[in-house]
């Protein structure tokens, strides 16, 4: 049994060493995702189950890699900070919207039940907000995946992260005071078997969009068809105008 516990441990060791190596930090830029957290834990678990598949169950070695992805995520600390303003007119152009009016679905007369329409939009999201999830399913569509459906607890764990970034004049995914989207859904008692987070910073949503949608690992992630649910949170602010939180769940 001794040298089980030893072979575990080396195996610990190598796997956070390596995975660290694999996954360091990216150069800032104006867009960033967490695809990445589905790359660690798919490299751990790999690991794990051919040095320890044997002699574990398969929720032991869930948990193991759950913890240890997280462990390493903690250890890229991946944040980008925000270069301080630099002095120039003010655009001409307004990109700070009104938010949406909220609405009441009317219903005058029983009727079958049928499937909510596609375009429909909860009316607890800003106007730029309902337009980036507009264009994010829509994208999803021309790729012949189902939209995402909005989760208002992911909507409010967004807005957060992207007040916080604006707030503390960061650009990342680990925050110095909410940690990680894992962390935030794990306090929202949000519930998910795969998870990821893209941040964008742009004057308006349709530029948020086309900037993602640019970028390999941003794109893959609003088109990852194991996601199924959203939470699209917008904050007025910082050098880009709006910053921008996408969480996804499946």
């Amino acid at each position: 049994m001794s040298k089980k516990i030893a072979a575990l441990l080396i195996t610990l060791v190598l796997v956070l060493s390596f995975t660290t190596a694999a996954f360091a930090q990216p150069k800032p830029c104006a867009v960033a995702n967490s695809s990445w957290y589905e790359q660690v834990y798919q490299q751990i678990r790999g690991q794990l189950d051919r040095q320890l598949g044997n002699f574990f169950e398969k929720n032991v070695l869930d948990d193991l890699t759950k913890q240890l992805t997280v462990k390493i995520l903690a250890q890229l600390n991946e944040r980008y900070q925000i270069p301080p303003k630099e002095e120039s007119p003010a655009p001409e152009q307004n990109t700070q919207p009104e938010p949406v009016t909220p609405k009441l679905d009317p219903k005058p007369e029983p009727q079958p039940e049928v499937e909510p329409p596609t375009t429909s939009t909860p009316a607890k999201l800003a106007a730029e907000e309902a337009r980036l999830l507009e264009l994010t399913n829509q994208a999803r569509k021309e790729a012949g995946l189902k939209p995402l459906q909005v989760n208002m607890g992911l909507v409010e764990t967004a807005r957060a992260k992207s007040a916080d970034m604006v707030a503390n004049n960061y650009f990342g995914h680990i925050s110095p005071n909410l940690g990680s989207p894992f962390d935030q859904m794990g306090r929202a008692k949000i519930s998910y078997r795969t998870a990821g987070e893209n941040l964008a910073g742009a004057p308006t949503a349709e530029a948020a969009h086309k900037g993602l949608m640019n970028s390999p690992g941003h794109r893959a992630n609003i088109l990852n068809s194991n996601f199924t649910e959203i939470g699209i949170g917008m904050a007025k602010g910082s050098q880009y105008g709006i910053i921008f939180t996408q969480q996804f769940i499946g």
